[in-house]
């Protein structure tokens, strides 16, 4: 069982200034095809999307701190091992595969299987799982990443590390355009309300999937309820943005 966290780093919403889709011009499927995974590459570092930016510079030792305050101190100071070779990789790793980083990345892939295999539904699993896949996603391997995160399970956790690690399994799925894969690890975000926080960004990620599927319904149900229930969000007018285009567009 994890801790109650009350300091948790603020998630810095990183869809405010990406292309919109405007009413007196023609948008395109390839437009919010685009938005999805240039806005994913823009945000590579450390993490895809809105986790990679809060967890660096809030830095992970801060979440350390709080959620070592457990019952399972012992698990998280097993791990620790890990993060703190994980913290010293603070550069974004060379596309030669052979290369020392990647080297060493692999290394600790190995340790964190044996540690993930050892304490299964643990929240620190779920935390490597979310750090870990972070540097592959920062090589752009998004199916070693992917691997990485379906490696560990969730099951009765709650908190904010389990909704890290649906957030980044959501990015890391769509930018493999599995939409529906995506769509699961969203649902864990906009159903429960201790997700709140993360939620108008989720239901922003949904609305764009359902557009790529073509279900508009969908996706302006996912829209509306932004406007709705997280009117002051700042992903709020990027989703009126993209209402006001499928009505312009008859969609």
């Amino acid at each position: 069982m994890t801790s109650e966290n009350t300091n948790n780093p603020p998630v810095k919403n990183d869809h405010q200034n990406t292309d919109k889709p405007q009413t007196n011009k023609h948008v395109s499927p390839k437009n919010w095809d685009e938005r999805i995974i240039d806005g994913l590459e823009a945000n590579w570092k450390p993490i895809a999307g809105v986790l990679c930016l809060a967890l660096l510079v809030f830095g992970a030792f801060s979440i350390f701190s709080s959620i070592q305050k457990s019952n399972n101190k012992k698990v998280w100071n097993e791990y620790y091992a890990i993060e703190a070779q994980l913290q010293k990789m603070d550069k974004p790793l060379t596309a030669d595969k052979k290369g020392p980083d990647i080297q060493k990345l692999e290394e600790l892939r190995m340790s964190f299987s044996d540690f993930a295999k050892k304490n299964p539904n643990s929240p620190a699993s779920l935390y490597g799982a979310t750090r870990l896949s972070a540097k592959y996603i920062e090589n752009k391997d998004l199916n070693t990443a992917s691997e990485i995160l379906n490696s560990v399970k969730i099951s009765k956790l709650n908190g904010f590390v389990p909704a890290l690690y649906h957030m980044q399994k959501a990015n890391v799925q769509m930018g493999l355009k599995k939409w529906d894969e995506a769509l699961i690890a969203l649902k864990a975000l906009t159903d429960k309300k201790e997700y709140s926080s993360f939620a108008p960004e989720a239901l922003l990620q949904k609305g764009l999937i359902y557009m790529e599927k073509n279900d508009f319904a969908k996706a302006k149900d996912s829209f509306n309820k932004i406007k709705t229930d997280f009117s002051d969000a700042g992903v709020s007018k990027e989703a009126d943005s993209y209402l006001r285009w499928m009505q312009v567009s008859k969609k």
